[in-house]
């Protein structure tokens, strides 16, 4: 799976649980797995990284996937958090 398809309900379901505005259409979410792969980290890091609040990410209400803004990885590899191995 490389992207997460987001129909009409999971976005507001997303939305709900964010707690952010609604989500514009066509925005990119990524797993823990996929933005550990994009960033060649393993996903414990990238986990870590979500539960210490330096990444951004929500819980799906139904089950146990976890979603990442790909805007939020932009983020932070633009603020330079990617040395944070």
């Amino acid at each position: 799976m490389s992207n997460v398809a987001l129909d009409t309900l999971a976005q507001r379901d997303i939305a709900r649980v964010m707690g952010d505005p609604p989500i514009a259409p066509g925005e990119d979410f990524l797993t823990i797995s996929e933005v550990a792969k994009w960033l060649s980290y393993d996903r414990l890091t990238i986990w870590r990284w979500v539960r210490a609040g330096i990444l951004p990410a929500q819980r799906l209400p139904h089950g146990r996937r976890w979603l990442i803004r790909r805007s939020d990885v932009e983020r932070l590899l633009t603020a330079g958090g990617e040395d944070e191995r």
